[in-house]
This record gives C-alpha cells, structure tokens and sequence, in this order.
C-alpha cells in the first residue's frame, strides 16, 4: 500500500513535474489557492489576473475527469441558483478515459461524452460521487 499524498505534495508534484497543461494548470492553481470556489469566483478571479477565461467551464470538467478537483458542496448564487463549490482533491491526474461518442444531434459530426446511466445527478448526488 503506498503512501497517501496530502493535497500539498499533489499540488508541489503536479506544478512541478508539468503535468497539467497551461490552461488546465492556470484553473487547478486558482481554485487550489481559493477552495473551495465556484466557476464564477474562478472566472472572476482569472479575469483579474489577466488570463483568458474562455472555455473554464471545460477545464473543469477536464480537471475533474482527471480525478484532480472534486465538488465538495454547493451554495445559493446571486441569482438565488444554487452552484457547485470546487476543492482540489490528493490525488495526481489520472488518464482519462476516452467515453466520448458520437452526437446524436448533429447526425454523428460531434461528439459528446456517454450519458450518465439513469437520471438527472442532484448536487447532494454530484458531491458525494
């Protein structure tokens, strides 16, 4: 059994061994220094710094399919909907399974990521997975 990282040695071996790309590593070091933070904080606080806030939404999912980032709770916007809260997790990038298929929409031109099994997740269900 090997030994357990803490979020601290992940964070120092993934910056220093580059194993996330740029854009992927501009987004798991903003919510590393601010967890736990919701997309728009992320944005918001990448757009302060200067850096391109396009496509963070897709880094996320990216970071998260990674085994990287996690959701680790949820809180009642602004807008009085509720979002997911972002932590970084102790784990090193895991190799993401391709489970990417073709679009049902665009007569097979794109392609999307399998449905999940059954159902709508509930955040309640998003946090604990």
């Amino acid at each position: 059994m090997g030994v357990e990282l803490t979020s601290i040695e992940a964070y120092q071996t993934i910056r220093d061994n580059g194993l996330l790309s740029k854009r992927r590593w501009q987004v798991y070091d903003f919510i590393y220094r601010n967890q736990p933070c919701t997309l728009n904080a992320i944005i918001q606080g990448l757009a302060r710094t200067g850096q391109n806030t396009g496509a963070i939404s897709g880094r996320i999912s990216e970071l998260r399919r990674l085994s990287v980032i996690e959701p680790c709770g949820d809180q009642v916007a602004p807008t009085g909907h509720r979002v997911l809260l972002w932590r970084t997790t102790r784990g090193l990038p895991k190799k993401i399974v391709d489970d990417m298929v073709p679009c049902p929409n665009c007569l097979g031109k794109g392609k999307v990521h399998k449905p999940i099994e059954a159902g709508v997740i509930s955040a309640e269900e998003l946090v604990s997975a």
